[in-house]
């Protein structure tokens, strides 16, 4: 079975045993969508769907060997949480717990004060776990339209 975790408690599904079927379980956060992508032995993109208050899915046919899971909350067509656990070791027969951390994707932005004149404007933000870079956009209103 696999769970994502992080700050969304999960209760695991059971599932009759690894390497198929694994079940997947996350409480709904009002995600748009929710995918979990298996790479290693066995490679598969899996889409969640939303049943009873919670996105599940049953993934089957994986293989013997190490496999990485990584999940993605989506709202809007954008990454809103990520998690990702390597190394998970899936075996026939077994079956195999796994706890992804699952955590918001998106830093806290500290609004910026209004500039006295135009010019440079500094904007402070908070870190985001397990992010290897950030991508800033600038508009002049808040729909972003300019």
């Amino acid at each position: 079975m696999t769970a994502c975790g992080g700050d969304d408690p999960v209760d695991p599904v059971p599932g009759p045993g690894v390497p198929g079927p694994i079940s997947l379980s996350l409480p709904d956060r009002s995600f748009d969508a929710v995918r979990v992508q298996i790479a290693g032995a066995s490679t598969r993109t899996v889409n969640l769907t939303l049943q009873g208050g919670r996105w599940l899915a049953d993934v089957e046919g994986l293989i013997n060997g190490t496999h990485d899971f990584v999940a993605e909350g989506l709202i809007g067509g954008e990454v809103d949480h990520f998690g990702h656990i390597a190394g998970v070791q899936v075996t026939l027969g077994e079956t195999t717990a796994v706890t992804i951390p699952f955590e918001s994707f998106l830093p806290v932005v500290v609004p910026p004060s209004s500039p006295a004149a135009p010019g440079p404007v500094a904007v402070a933000f908070s870190a985001v776990t397990n992010s290897d870079f950030y991508l800033v956009e600038h508009a002049e209103d808040l729909g972003f339209t300019s």
